[in-house]
């Protein structure tokens, strides 16, 4: 048999129920739109450089680190699904490895998709070489991992 406190709680929760949940519900409105922009925030910190996708090409970071490969292109698109990269720094390859669960970020009509994340040994330049292009208009990114 219920207590008889636990019952003038619910009692008093059905009561007052309008008036509790008008401002819950305020509050859970604006923690939503901070941290919805929080997020937004991040990844545009997280940003690195963007440049069209060559098959060859120098990109330079300032600083050593993990950084992730992301492909961007039209939404819904497989021009992506066959190439491979490499990335080399003084003419020796950086190991790179591939991710497993693709991180994605997408608008009304582009998707970016990681793809390899490297550790990045020392700030330089570095010859980012992509094999099995098409010729399309697509984009390469690199940014700072969230790990």
């Amino acid at each position: 048999m219920p207590q008889r406190g636990h019952m003038n709680f619910l009692s008093y929760i059905y009561r007052n129920g309008l008036w509790i949940a008008v401002p819950l519900f305020v509050i859970s409105a604006a923690l939503l739109g901070f941290f919805i922009l929080s997020v937004i925030r991040a990844v545009k910190q997280a940003h690195l450089h963007s440049v069209p996708l060559l098959e060859q090409q120098e990109i330079e970071f300032a600083e050593e680190g993990r950084v992730v490969l992301c492909t961007q292109g039209p939404l819904l698109s497989f021009r992506f699904a066959n190439l491979d990269y490499e990335l080399t720094g003084d003419g020796i390859p950086i190991e790179g490895r591939t991710t497993w669960f693709h991180s994605k970020t997408s608008g009304f009509s582009w998707v970016r998709m990681e793809v390899k994340s490297y550790r990045i040994p020392r700030p330089g330049r570095y010859v980012l070489v992509s094999r099995g292009l098409s010729p399309a208009a697509h984009r390469i990114l690199s940014t700072r991992s969230c790990s």
